[in-house]
């Protein structure tokens, strides 16, 4: 038997780090720490991590609590950690930088202050600039004249070290900190190496801190557009419209998905999406293999530039949930865009493998996009806002469906979740449900604009909204009353409240509609617009249906000596004589 090669044993180190590498980071963080340093080579262990599944699981343990990770952690592993902490937008954040230089020195002191002052000497050096004061004694100088707490490791360069400055103050148990995180760096530097020492205090000393600053931020943009950070100006490029007929020639990968040499891949983003959407089920199609991991490579690389064009900064796996899955929706969308109706997932595959991801999620944001668009555009011309009417006119569902489509990024409506109406688009029938709760709103607004009505000041009556403008119209006509829009009163409406329902034979579920209110509805509706009545049906009669089952479900149980105009929003009512006293305010179910 043919013993194994140096490559097969590196390849069979590789899967073996590379599962323990998902053992952990899909348990919980609470035992992370512990599976790494129990592992018999917890250093090549850490290695095995790309630097931004080390970056979340540092986040998930605790930044404090990762101390042995840290110590543990390479040169890149840190360095992309303090790329994402110490920055806010494009400034240092010192106080940012004084907790992770904090954490980092505290980790492992000798190895980490080496590796700050050789690799990360503008951070070193503009965090001293900030916090100490610098003199050079001259031979025949008093060190007294520098005034008091200044000290000196070599009788030549002085310095003393003040409080870190920041906006909001940092409390003395911070500060006494920062004190002592300065004096030792510069302790274990004098230590190290005496005249490397000397030449970080005078390029301390001598820091242009715009200059300094501008050059640090553009190597971090130039280290983070590697994994897909790019300035905000291009990444913000995905939320770019592109249409079925650009995405076929400008989205097709240039050269079929093949193997590079092994790199480890992010795993958490992946990790994250969601298990009922086509983009997951179709990357779970692909072969495992180099064509899977390089498309969760750019996975990782689009989810990070997401993170960039709305301004995000995930603190957590928890945070970076939101990005993955707005990634998985409208990559998604984009793969339904082009899949046959029904879609399938092998199809899905082979077009995961045949257009970049950036194109997909583009052509799927265009479905979003374009709505939003239309909505725009029909808002500015419609009658209900020509009339100076809220977005609330629609009632609570158009308001939230109106709503979510005017945002900068259109976001779904979702009457199913109470406990989170908004999110994002996940599949083409978001899309198409959208479509159709617009299209109804359209059509009410159109049928309201042939009904030629004078609209009063929203205010002299209340709360308007097309279903109690609509309704009390039609009240007023079956009572005879001018169709002019102004409230009813209380005894005059007690004459069609007993004309609109019934009682069933069995009544144990309270009164009903009467079986001729819709049609008659419809019928009034068709003479007042002018229109033939099966058209309106088949514009309008779904919602009036609707309407209508809303009608029933809210009053069955309400008699007519119950009726308190408070609390009956469906109509225009003039207020209870008695309303003063408390008399009929029974509130309707």
């Amino acid at each position: 038997m043919t013993p194994p090669s140096d490559d097969d044993k590196i390849l069979a180190l590789r899967r073996e780090l590379t599962a323990q590498r998902r053992r952990i980071l899909d348990g919980p963080s609470e035992k992370a720490l512990e599976q790494v340093l129990e592992h018999p080579q917890p250093a090549a262990l850490v290695h095995s991590f790309p630097e931004e599944d080390f970056y979340f699981l540092v986040q998930d343990i605790g930044p404090d609590d990762a101390q042995p990770l840290i110590a543990l952690g390479s040169g890149r592993q840190l360095e992309y950690v303090l790329d994402q902490q110490v920055w806010n937008r494009d400034r240092l954040d010192l106080y940012e930088l004084f907790l992770w230089l904090e954490r980092i020195v505290a980790a492992e002191p000798a190895r980490m202050i080496r590796w700050l002052a050789a690799e990360k000497a503008d951070l070193v050096e503009y965090y001293l600039f900030n916090t100490i004061e610098i003199r050079l004694r001259e031979h025949d100088r008093d060190p007294t004249d520098f005034g008091p707490g200044f000290t000196s490791f070599d009788n030549f360069f002085y310095f003393r070290i003040v409080d870190l400055p920041t906006t909001d103050p940092l409390g003395e148990v911070h500060q006494k900190k920062h004190h002592r995180l300065v004096r030792r760096i510069l302790e274990c530097l004098a230590e190290e190496d005496h005249v490397h020492y000397q030449r970080v205090l005078l390029s301390a000393l001598n820091v242009l801190p715009a200059e300094t600053e501008e050059e640090a931020y553009r190597l971090r943009n130039v280290r983070l557009a590697e994994k897909g950070f790019l300035p905000f100006e291009e990444a913000v490029g995905l939320y770019q419209p592109l249409s079925y007929e650009r995405f076929q020639k400008t989205a097709a990968r240039f050269q079929i998905l093949r193997a590079e040499e092994f790199t480890p891949l992010p795993m958490v983003p992946l990790d994250l999406a969601a298990g009922n959407q086509l983009f997951h089920e179709a990357v779970q199609a692909v072969a495992p293999g180099e064509v899977r991991d390089r498309i969760q490579s750019e996975f990782a690389a689009l989810g990070n530039r997401l993170c960039v064009a709305d301004r995000l900064k995930p603190e957590s796996r928890r945070d970076l949930n939101a990005v993955v899955q707005k990634a998985c929706g409208y990559l998604s969308i984009g793969l339904e865009r082009l899949n046959p109706d029904p879609p399938r997932v092998a199809h899905a595959a082979r077009n995961l493998q045949a257009f970049t991801l950036e194109g997909l999620f583009r052509l799927g944001y265009s479905q979003a996009a374009q709505l939003k668009q239309t909505t725009e555009d029909w808002v500015a011309a419609s009658w209900f806002a020509r009339g100076g009417l809220p977005l609330t006119f629609w009632g609570e569902d158009g308001l939230g469906l109106l709503g979510g489509l005017l945002l900068k990024r259109p976001l779904f409506f979702d009457r199913g979740d109470p406990g989170q109406r908004y999110r994002e688009f996940a599949r083409l029938d978001d899309i198409h449900a959208t479509e159709r709760g617009l299209a109804q709103i359209q059509a009410f607004d159109h049928l309201l604009e042939h009904m030629a009505i004078d609209l009063p000041l929203p205010r002299r009556y209340g709360h308007l909204t097309y279903k109690n403008v609509l309704l009390t119209l039609w009240a007023r006509s079956e009572l005879g009353l001018s169709e002019t829009l102004q409230p009813i009163a209380l005894d005059r409406f007690m004459d069609f409240w007993d004309g609109l329902f019934e009682v069933p034979a069995d009544g144990a579920r309270g009164r009903v509609l009467t079986s001729a209110s819709r049609p008659a509805c419809l019928q009034w509706l068709a003479r007042r617009t002018k229109r033939d009545d099966t058209e309106l049906a088949d514009a309008v009669g779904p919602q009036l249906t609707a309407l209508f089952t809303e009608l029933e479900d809210e009053y069955r149980r309400v008699s007519v000596d119950k009726i308190d105009p408070r609390f009956v929003h469906h109509f225009l009512l003039m207020p209870h004589p008695d309303a003063s006293d408390g008399r009929g305010s029974r509130q309707p179910r």
